[in-house]
């Protein structure tokens, strides 16, 4: 599987070009907005080859950022990958959600809510040392760390 908030793939995952072997990766069913954005951005053979491959359906235009982001966050497993994307990541997106996987806190920014609960297995324990270090560090969510030292999460 191809994942998009893994610092490996972030030039990638965004403009391609995606191969073959690429859709080999993902799940067309679990990844439909990934997969519909790799189809926007791979040559027309391979798109024919993928089609015809996992009969799919035809897929117009790209997707929106955001809900691709929204699908694929959830599937990020790794705790350290999101602490990596939350402070480094290529979109100011793409960090949000990382960092609200993290530690629970959503955002409304660009007319938007970005939530998307908590990671598997965070403790508050573990939001309070990750808040604490991007405290300390001044990094990209600093006031919004601090917010999160000052509410329970549920």
């Amino acid at each position: 599987m191809i994942r998009i908030f893994r610092k490996e793939n972030w030039q990638v995952w965004k403009s391609g070009p995606f191969s073959r072997k690429d859709f080999l990766r993902i799940d067309p069913a679990k990844d439909r907005l990934l997969y519909a954005h790799m189809l926007a951005f791979c040559s027309e053979p391979v798109q024919k080859d993928v089609r015809q491959r996992y009969s799919a359906e035809e897929r117009q235009g790209r997707t929106d950022l955001y809900d691709l982001l929204q699908e694929q966050i959830l599937r990020e497993s790794d705790e350290s990958v999101l602490k990596t994307a939350a402070y480094e990541a290529p979109d100011d997106a793409m960090r949000r959600f990382a960092f609200c996987r993290l530690t629970g806190y959503s955002f409304d920014a660009d007319a938007r809510t970005y939530a998307c609960g908590l990671l598997c297995g965070i403790t508050r324990e573990k939001i309070e040392e990750f808040c604490s270090e991007m405290i300390r560090n001044e990094g990209p969510f600093a006031k919004e760390a601090e917010e999160c030292l000052m509410t329970e999460v549920e």
